[in-house]
């Protein structure tokens, strides 16, 4: 009988162990549980950011290469028009070698009537004295 009492009352005691500890261990997978719901929120939510970013992400690349290429286009436009303006130059500068060419002709050929002028001066003083 005292065997049994005891048997009965370790038993008890154990049962009442594993009530215990069963109650803690559903506390703690409620509580593991609410974490696991925030958790996998913040993770959608950190998916969902991340989807964002990368759709910023093509469309600023998007736009990066639609820069590239509008600066390429200028860079094209601007070495044109730079060849048009050298070109030009040069032949400016051509003629104005020519020009200077006509100007050195004429001043030389003025040399002449001018000295032929101061003659026909000398001589018709000479005459009116």
């Amino acid at each position: 009988r005292k065997y049994q009492e005891e048997s009965e009352e370790r038993y008890t005691l154990a049962v009442n162990e594993l009530k215990d500890q069963m109650a803690i261990d559903a506390d703690n997978i409620r509580s593991l549980s609410e974490d696991n719901v925030k958790v996998n929120k913040i993770n959608k939510l950190l998916d969902e950011e991340i989807d964002n970013i990368k759709l910023l992400l093509d469309t600023e690349k998007q736009k990066c290469s639609s820069l590239q290429d509008k600066m390429e286009l200028e860079s094209q436009k601007a070495a044109t028009h730079i060849h048009g303006l050298e070109s030009k130059l040069l032949e400016l500068q051509n003629e104005l070698v020519e020009k200077t060419k006509l100007i050195t002709v004429a001043q030389q050929a003025n040399v002449p009537l001018s000295q032929e002028i101061e003659t026909y001066k000398t001589i018709l003083e000479e005459e009116e004295k």
